[in-house]
């Protein structure tokens, strides 16, 4: 598996797509100071400015994982050339593992390497400027590192989500236009809870389906080539 996961990283090239990784970061850091001084609220905290960021992560890299799936995986289908990698003395199902294991790895580490910049940034932003009505607390060190851990197998769930998606037809436009489409679902359900953020219950529920679309995907989609 591990072999594979190298032969595929040497192959793809991920660190082309750092690009999106410090456009994520950019643009989060941009939305939060615009929100922070939007003068129709008042009262701003650091943990509704987290979730800013917490926004424009959800729809930057749930997309990039729905890209990744379709370019490293669904377009090998497209294109036939997952009939050479099919000859590989291994079984298709480690091989296209393999890919998605990699893809999650790169999304995952690019998330949390984000969160640790936009979060320095914003603590210490607040701390010169003081664009919150509170100020840094031993505490919130706490919350940003459990949202920044909870909200990556999260986005990384929906990222499994568009895969399912891509493979039930082997159709690219389907992997990426599903991503928004989850990105979706996704705000309605935090909407929809107290603390406007995902509970144990939604985290479960997330990893739960993207878990079964990838064992059914495995099991009947991986061997249809058309």
């Amino acid at each position: 598996m591990l072999r594979f996961m190298r032969l595929e990283l040497k192959k793809t090239h991920f660190q082309n797509y750092a690009l999106v990784f410090v456009l994520a970061v950019v643009l989060s850091m941009l939305f939060t100071a615009v929100s922070l001084h939007d003068t129709s609220a008042k009262a701003h905290t650091l943990r509704e400015a987290f979730r800013v960021i917490e926004m424009v992560f959800a729809f930057v890299f749930v997309i990039l994982f729905s890209v990744l799936n379709a370019s490293v995986i669904i377009s090998e289908y497209t294109n036939k050339t997952i009939r050479v990698m099919f000859t590989y003395p291994a079984g298709r199902k480690q091989i296209i593992l393999a890919k998605l294991l990699l893809i999650t790895a790169l999304v995952a580490s690019f998330l949390l390497a984000g969160y640790a910049v936009c979060g320095t940034y914003l603590v210490c932003m607040n701390e010169r400027f003081h664009w919150t009505a509170d100020t840094f607390q031993p505490a919130l060190l706490t919350y940003m590192i459990s949202r920044a851990f909870a909200t990556t197998v999260v986005f990384c769930a929906l990222g499994l989500w568009t895969f399912t998606a891509g493979m039930w037809k082997k159709s690219v436009p389907a992997a990426i236009t599903s991503s928004v489409l989850f990105i979706y679902i996704r705000q309605i359900a935090v909407a929809s809870t107290a603390a406007y953020e995902e509970n144990i219950w939604l985290i479960l529920a997330a990893v739960l389906i993207a878990l079964g679309g990838v064992w059914y995907t495995l099991e009947h989609k991986i061997s249809d080539i058309d």
